[in-house]
């Protein structure tokens, strides 16, 4: 990823997690962002945040999806378990 412009967005899937992301993001990162022709409500955020997130996905029950945006390009959903697996299985090798 390194010299590419990443956007990310944490969309809440329920008011617990939106609750719990708005400590830790600007209210003005919040909003509607096009994902294939419809609007979505996220939080516009750092990699850094959606890995601080990831990490505490299960010790705090949050819900959310994960979302990327290449330089100008379209916002799509980053695949996460996905990513994991291969990170995990790549380790045991």
């Amino acid at each position: 990823m390194l010299g590419r412009n990443y956007t990310w967005f944490v969309k809440p899937l329920d008011a617990k997690t939106n609750d719990s992301i708005a400590l830790y993001i600007p209210a003005e990162d919040f909003g509607e962002y096009e994902v294939d022709e419809e609007k979505v409500k996220m939080w516009r955020c750092k990699r850094e945040t959606v890995r601080q997130f990831n990490a505490s996905r299960k010790s705090h029950t949050l819900k959310f999806e994960i979302y990327v945006q290449e330089g100008n390009g379209q916002i799509r959903k980053w695949k996460i378990r996905e990513r994991e697996k291969a990170a995990k299985h790549k380790k045991a090798s």
